[in-house]
């Protein structure tokens, strides 16, 4: 890693914590921070299912900017990689989260805009993007919790195209 890409992140992290910005597309995370906060939880553990970006319209980079850590979820074998290098106190899984125990191969579909990839063919947006089909695990979300995770988290984040019936932990959690 460059000079210049650890002063950047370092930078990004002043003017987060500093300024409360945040990097979710609608500011979901301040939401969920001031929520939490209420509740008295200090530590934030978060499993987020369906990361894409590290840092881009992400759901839980302020956690991370702020100490906290978790598990990133992320199908594009791509965007694993840059979340594995840019942020490496989190676990990062390149598997795909689905709600049985079923532990198969599905087919996934990687557009040139990483947040329209999907496990779903009917999400495809149009003949003129270019689309990549590649094959990835999929692993349970109980899974995921019970063998990934360092701890139950006490925030999930699930921002997965085609996956609105996704079946939530049957763990305590929910």
């Amino acid at each position: 890693m460059g000079i210049f890409s650890i002063l950047e992140r370092a930078l990004l992290r002043f003017v987060v914590t500093r300024h409360k910005l945040g990097f979710s597309q609608f500011g979901e995370e301040k939401l969920v921070g001031k929520l939490l906060g209420k509740m008295g939880v200090k530590d934030i553990y978060y499993l987020d299912i369906g990361t894409n970006d590290p840092v881009y319209n992400n759901n839980t980079y302020l956690f991370y900017c702020r100490g906290h850590k978790g598990v990133c979820v992320e199908a594009n074998p791509d965007l694993a990689r840059k979340i594995q290098k840019l942020r490496p106190r989190d676990i990062c899984l390149n598997v795909g989260a689905c709600g049985d125990d079923t532990e198969a191969e599905k087919t996934f579909f990687l557009l040139s805009s990483n947040v329209l990839s999907s496990f779903s063919a009917e999400f495809m947006p149009s003949e003129n993007d270019s689309v990549r089909e590649i094959s990835i695990k999929m692993t349970s979300v109980d899974k995921i919790i019970t063998e990934a995770c360092e701890k139950e988290p006490n925030f999930i984040s699930i921002d997965a195209v085609s996956y609105t019936h996704l079946t939530l932990p049957t763990s305590d959690l929910v």
